[in-house]
């Protein structure tokens, strides 16, 4: 087969559960071949994925589709064989998460705090870069997803209120948009571990400047629940 698409390696990634062996033998034999990389690629072989990396292969995580929880089980699962090659990939991608915190499409908190948690520990700097390069606006926006009734998705706050507190801790409009939202949304407050001990913050500068132990399977479960994660859509989960 010459250009597989991502539904084969989605096979592929769950008969890698039970035929190991089998499938690695398969990307072995396809691997001169690739043009890019399928997110599935690193759940099942991570040292394939990194040195396709090496050959310059592009890989796309998918951070502009709000992706952030499948991306988070790749990166953790690159990083435990790799954690510098991990973050140039993740330098690499950043102008892509900054277009997927500036759109609420779909559900775009959705495993946010999972994908921050895994880029902080390969990188501590990373989302607050990320954040200093957000477009004026883009923080404001949040709102529209942070005041939706309980059954529709108070539970993300909890996805999106530790960005929202260290926007305050950075210089430009950012940290600005933040003191709004939660002048907004005071209860937001109450999920800030520094609740009653942060210093106020009026600049207005411009701004200048784990590894995961889910199986293949575990990991798509987790990320993809009722989708396959290249196949576009996304089935939000009632909460």
């Amino acid at each position: 087969m010459e250009n597989p698409s991502d539904d084969h390696f989605y096979v592929a990634a769950e008969l890698w559960e039970c035929r190991p062996d089998e499938v690695n033998g398969i990307l072995e034999r396809f691997e001169p071949r690739l043009v890019r990389l399928s997110l599935y690629f690193p759940l099942m072989s991570p040292e394939l994925t990194l040195r396709a990396m090496l050959r310059g292969v592009p890989f796309d995580l998918g951070l502009q589709h709000q992706r952030w929880d499948f991306a988070a089980a790749v990166i953790l699962r690159l990083a435990d064989v790799n954690c510098e090659l991990t973050a140039e990939l993740m330098e690499s991608n950043l102008t892509a998460m900054v277009e997927g915190l500036s759109g609420n499409f779909s559900d775009p908190f959705e495993g946010l705090a999972a994908w921050v948690a895994a880029a902080d520990s390969v990188d501590p700097t990373y989302i607050d870069r990320v954040i200093g390069a957000l477009p004026e606006g883009a923080v404001s926006a949040w709102s529209s997803a942070i005041r939706r009734p309980m059954k529709y998705g108070h539970a993300r706050r909890r996805e999106i209120a530790p960005l929202v507190f260290r926007a305050l801790d950075l210089p430009g409009t950012a940290a600005q948009e933040a003191r709004e939202l939660l002048r907004k949304f005071p209860s937001l407050a109450k999920l800030d571990p520094l609740n009653g001990t942060r210093a106020p913050k009026e600049s207005t500068a411009p701004h200048e400047g784990v590894v995961s132990t889910l199986s293949p399977a575990q990991s798509i479960a987790a990320a993809t629940p009722g989708t396959n994660p290249e196949a576009g859509a996304r089935t939000n989960r009632p909460l």
